[in-house]
């Protein structure tokens, strides 16, 4: 083998290595998120090989963060994030790779640049950050100017979506954030304004708009999602009338995220007109689950050998090559959840659904699954390179001494040559499983409108023969402000049935590009 492959070789099994032991932290720190134990996860971050690794800056800033906003630690939050959100403005404007990682190395051996969902939710966590200082704030001014921070992510999030969806225009991926438009509106609405009321009632009237077009991609929203995706390039031709008509099988879920939307909407429309509203005076956001884990998938490619086949196959060749390429399990289906107010003598004062707004689950799913199949052809040319410049070194080899009497000799040579080179061009093509593996499973908004006085409060997941219960705590509500309210402690998985992924691998043929 030529001295600089051997090299190459040997720095890509080292970076995935690398890449490898840090799936095996997000496994320990998920342990410890599920366990609600966020200063054991974020001890483990900072002590493993994920914090020394210049190529996973990025993800360790994302994991950093998030860990210290589910502890309230919002400042340190802030810090974390604002420093991811600077850095990925820098990888996506240098984003050039070298000529030997372009020809040699999967993705294990290049920079973390994240998935397009976990860019936008750097925006959602660092305006809620700066809304939750908000709450915590006795000082007028300070409240203020935490609100006008939380306001300006925001609208920098509008912006950063808007690049996206021109990147994106037709394709069936993300491109609109309806956690951006449902909780951006609500950050408006806390401003306290008229202004900022009617951008919040334009933001809610457009999450509709969002909600059709691009969550009805899912199958917590769609019972009909498959075809809805299959379709979706044709949309743009067609009635949405026509497209909800056969194309959309509206869930529990779908007709509960409406129906918050249709409130929301009301109750402004009412407010700015000056007219008397029963407006929420305490609305949750809930943090669920954890997000799907992110696993290795077999690819195929058949190979059409080019040297001399019968001297292939003695080096043990077979007819094809393989490789890996990240994907996830199927999101779990969500249960609908209730949100309930018991009062001080133990009964059920207010409920109402708890809407999701934010399947990251089913966002992940489709991203990392997509991006896979879109990678399988171009990634099995880049192996199938690999595997014929092993053979054709091993070949060279067997054909410099096999005229003589050290045939047998050149052949044994030749075959450890190859072997050696197979092994490790396998652990250069292991799938990169780096991922933001912190995040919540989904992400829901509820919202009632009590009388004075103090509540215990919760969430009741699924059918009541198996419901599972999460407490919100207790909070006291008055009704001369809205108050907004995040449950950061209860991260527990959901107990149900998981669809499994099939081992068997998937064969690449050349019609797959």
């Amino acid at each position: 083998m030529k001295p600089s492959l051997v090299l190459a070789l040997t720095i890509i099994f080292i970076i995935s290595s690398c890449a490898s032991n840090h799936h095996e932290t997000s496994e320990k720190m998920r342990v410890f998120v599920t366990a609600n134990k966020h200063e054991r996860a974020l001890e483990l971050l900072k002590k493993s090989d994920l914090a020394k690794d210049e190529n996973s800056r990025l993800l360790y800033l994302l994991e950093v963060g998030l860990l210290e906003h589910y502890q309230a630690h919002y400042d340190e939050s802030i810090e974390a994030l604002s420093a991811a959100q600077d850095l990925i403005e820098v990888l996506y404007t240098a984003r050039v790779s070298s000529k030997l990682k372009a020809v040699l190395s999967n993705d294990n051996a290049d920079v973390y640049y994240g998935e397009k969902y976990e860019a936008s939710l750097i925006y959602f966590y660092l305006s809620l950050n700066h809304y939750m200082k908000a709450q915590s704030e006795i000082d007028p001014a300070q409240k203020r100017f935490s609100l006008e921070k939380a306001r300006a992510q925001v609208l920098a999030w509008d912006s950063f979506l808007t690049e996206i969806k021109n990147e994106r225009l037709g394709q069936a991926l993300f491109k609109e954030d309806l956690l951006a438009k449902t909780f951006g509106a609500m950050v408006h609405e806390s401003q306290g304004n008229s202004k900022d009321d009617q951008i919040a009632l334009q933001l809610y009237l457009d999450a509709s708009d969002v909600f059709f077009k691009n969550y009805n991609l899912f199958p917590t929203f769609n019972e009909s999602f498959k075809s809805f995706r299959e379709n979706f390039a044709n949309f743009p031709q067609m009635d949405l009338s026509q497209v909800a008509g056969q194309y959309v099988l509206e869930t529990p879920h779908n007709q509960a995220f409406k129906n918050f939307l249709k409130s929301k909407v009301t109750n402004l429309t009412n407010k700015l007109k000056g007219l008397k509203s029963a407006t929420a005076n305490i609305t949750f956001l809930v943090q669920d689950g954890l997000i799907v884990d992110k696993i290795a998938r077999e690819y195929s490619v058949p190979l059409d050998l080019s040297v001399e086949a019968g001297v292939a196959y003695s080096f043990g060749l077979g007819n094809y090559v393989s490789f890996q390429l990240p994907e996830v399990t199927p999101a779990p289906v969500l249960e609908m959840g209730t949100l309930e107010a018991i009062n001080d003598q133990g009964k059920i004062a207010g409920s109402s659904p708890l809407s999701v707004i934010a399947p990251l689950g089913e966002l992940a799913e489709q991203a990392i699954n997509e991006h896979s199949k879109a990678m399988a052809a171009k990634t099995g040319a880049r192996v199938m390179g690999k595997y014929i410049a092993a053979l054709l070194t091993a070949n060279a080899i067997y054909h410099s001494g096999s005229n003589g009497k050290n045939a047998g000799m050149a052949l044994m040579l030749a075959t450890i040559e190859y072997n050696t080179a197979i092994a490790a061009i396998n652990m250069s093509e292991k799938a990169d499983l780096r991922f933001w593996s912190t995040l919540p499973s989904n992400i829901r908004m509820g919202m009632l409108n009590l009388p004075n006085g103090h509540y215990q409060f919760r969430v009741v997941y699924g059918e009541a023969s198996s419901a599972r219960v999460v407490s919100l705590g207790d909070q006291t509500v008055t009704a001369d402000h809205l108050k907004f309210v995040m449950n950061n402690h209860e991260h527990k998985s959901p107990q149900r049935e998981v669809a499994s992924v099939s081992n068997e691998p998937i064969l690449v043929t050349p019609e797959d590009k």
